[in-house]
């Protein structure tokens, strides 16, 4: 008996297990749901992104930020906001293969590093 019969699961469900078992995989069931999730939105034109911000952003300008993510991505974006006051201003954004990083704490950093080497 198999551990997909103990549980109760599906047999195409139990067989992919058995399947994971037999090869050695199991240890890549727990990413499998994620990597289900990014193709499924990926197959609907959209994209996961996160926002983060100094301060929690009015309707209006979760607009403006939504309308310009899907402008430069040429997709719907699905966005989580977050606030993060170590941002001192601006904000970030998060894709799932790259950060934009307006915020005025990075160009502090920056401008540090650069007055540092300056010297």
């Amino acid at each position: 008996m198999s551990i997909g019969d103990k549980v109760g699961f599906c047999e195409m469900t139990r067989r992919f297990i058995d399947l994971l078992i037999e090869k050695a995989r199991l240890e890549i069931l727990a990413a499998i749901p994620a990597r289900f999730h990014k193709l499924y939105r990926e197959s609907l034109g959209e994209v996961e992104v996160t926002v983060s911000t100094a301060v929690p952003l009015s309707d209006t300008m979760k607009q403006n930020v939504a309308q310009s993510i899907a402008t430069r991505s040429g997709k719907t974006p699905v966005i989580t906001y977050k606030v993060n006051s170590a941002l001192i201003g601006g904000v970030v954004v998060q894709y799932p293969d790259r950060i934009l990083d307006g915020s005025l704490s990075r160009k502090v950093h920056d401008l540090g590093k650069l007055m540092s080497a300056a010297v």
